[in-house]
C-alpha cells in the first residue's frame, strides 16, 4: 500500500490515481492508520478521485472540538465541491477558530475555486481579525503575489512595450486640423 500512496502522490497520470486509489480502497486497515497530514497532502493533488478518497477519510477523522486548521484548508481548497461544502459547513459552524489563523484565511483567499474565494469573503465579513493576524494574511498574500511576479514579467513587460508604442502614436498624431 506505500507504494500506492506514492504513486497518489507523485504521479501526474490520471489513470494512475484511479488504479492506485481502486487497489487502496481494498485496504480498509491500512487507509484508517494514514496520518493526518498525508490526507492533506493527498487533499492537495489536482486529481479527483485521489482527492475524494482522502476526503472520505478525513471527514471520519474531523473533532468539531478541536479541529485540524491544516486538514480543512486542504478539503476547502481542494478539487473535490463535495470536500470544500463540508469544509465551509464546519468553519460556518466554528468561525472563530478559523479566523485567528492567518495561513488558513490566506489559503482560503488565494484558492483558486470561485466557492472557496466567495466563503472566504463571507467568513471575513463576518468576523473581527486581529491586527496581528490581519497583517499576517496580508504579508502571506504579498509573499504570493511577489512569488507569482516572475511568471507575470512577461506579460507586464509586453504591456509596457504596447504602452509605449501607444504614447508614441499619441506623439505623432497631431489632430485633425
Amino acid at each position: 500500500p506505500q507504494g500506492l500512496i506514492h504513486l497518489c502522490l507523485e504521479s501526474n497520470c490520471e489513470e494512475v490515481h484511479e488504479f492506485a486509489v481502486k487497489a487502496l480502497r481494498a485496504n480498509d486497515a491500512f487507509l484508517k492508520d494514514l496520518p493526518t497530514e498525508l490526507l492533506v497532502e493527498l487533499l492537495r493533488r489536482p486529481y479527483v478521485v485521489t482527492a475524494r478518497l482522502a476526503f472520505e477519510l478525513a471527514k471520519d477523522r474531523y473533532d468539531a472540538n478541536n479541529p485540524d486548521l491544516m486538514l480543512v484548508a486542504a478539503m476547502a481548497t481542494c478539487p473535490v465541491v463535495d470536500a470544500r461544502k463540508q469544509a465551509f459547513e464546519w468553519i460556518a459552524a466554528n468561525r472563530a477558530a478559523f479566523t485567528q489563523d492567518a495561513e488558513f484565511v490566506a489559503s482560503l483567499l488565494l484558492c483558486p475555486h470561485d466557492d472557496t474565494q466567495q466563503a472566504a469573503k463571507e467568513l471575513l465579513a463576518a468576523a473581527v481579525l486581529s491586527k496581528d493576524v490581519a497583517q499576517a494574511v496580508i504579508g502571506r498574500i504579498l509573499v504570493h503575489l511577489l512569488q507569482d511576479w516572475p511568471k507575470a514579467a512577461p506579460e507586464v513587460e509586453a504591456r509596457k512595450k504596447t504602452d509605449a508604442d501607444d504614447e508614441d502614436d499619441e506623439e505623432e498624431y497631431d489632430g485633425y486640423e
